[in-house]
């Protein structure tokens, strides 16, 4: 009986005779509307599509927020700011903050960067999963561009933006390009607001890989393609950006 049952579902009959841990659940995406591509429109079916109870809320928080009712987004959020999940307590803290900016809600405000800062210095000391790791770095440089959030070193996002879910990649080029601008690297945001702008979701990963160093090869190891497609791309990335080289592409994206 047990063996047709790993079978059937694909587990060890140790996981069944409770001898093995229980597998841990997909790591939730915090923001997860601004990493998320939906119809026009359909914001409110997606969310009510989400079939995790917590990830619903902290959408719906999200949605309130961008939609303007700062007020509901605060009320959902203040509720997980103490949550034991840390993409949900980024996302909690994020969207409170801002909220009660929003609301001119000063104190309320401060709490909540109190409350990011926390969260983030301990996802930081217990995250081992590169993708995890990176939505901490995209989360902590935010926090340091926008709401000038004093946080300590933190490794350069540039390094993990490819980890992070296509939709969260272009809000990092974003917090980037606007991190660039405040340090009077003018040139340099511009740069990367142009090849955000000129390059599809699919090929700017490759860009941003090939930009710093990886080979074909290893790119199309990462990336689940093969290597002619990866030179393809890099050609239709030249042309898009009228420039011949590797060694332009980086000059382009960082100048």
């Amino acid at each position: 009986m047990i063996g047709k049952i790993v079978r059937e579902f694909g587990v060890s009959s140790d996981y069944l005779l409770g001898l093995q841990e229980d597998r841990k659940e997909a790591a939730h995406v915090p923001m997860l509307l601004m990493s998320t591509a939906f119809p026009l429109g359909g914001c409110l079916e997606f969310i009510e599509s989400l079939q995790d109870e917590d990830t619903r809320k902290m959408a719906y928080a999200e949605y309130y927020y961008f939609s303007g009712q700062h007020e509901k987004a605060v009320e959902l959020t203040e509720l997980y700011l103490e949550h034991q999940d840390a993409m949900l307590k980024l996302s909690a803290c994020l969207i409170y903050t801002f909220a009660n900016l929003s609301l001119n809600h000063i104190v309320s405000a401060r709490f909540g960067l109190e409350q990011l800062k926390n969260s983030l210095q301990d996802a930081f000391a217990e995250s081992e999963d590169k993708k995890e790791t990176a939505m901490l770095i995209f989360a902590s440089t935010a926090a340091q561009t926008l709401l000038h959030l004093p946080l300590g070193d933190t490794p350069p996002l540039t390094q993990y933006l490819t980890y992070l879910p296509q939709g969260m990649q272009l809000w990092g080029c974003y917090v980037l390009a606007h991190k660039a601008y405040l340090n009077k690297k003018y040139e340099r945001s511009l740069g990367i607001v142009q090849t955000c702008m000129m390059l599809s979701k699919e090929i700017y990963p490759i860009a941003m890989l090939a930009n710093r160093g990886w080979t074909n090869v290893e790119i199309a190891e990462y990336m689940g393609i093969m290597p002619r497609t990866v030179k393809q791309y890099l050609t239709t990335i030249y042309n898009k950006l009228n420039i011949d080289n590797r060694k332009q592409l980086k000059d382009y994206m960082l100048r």
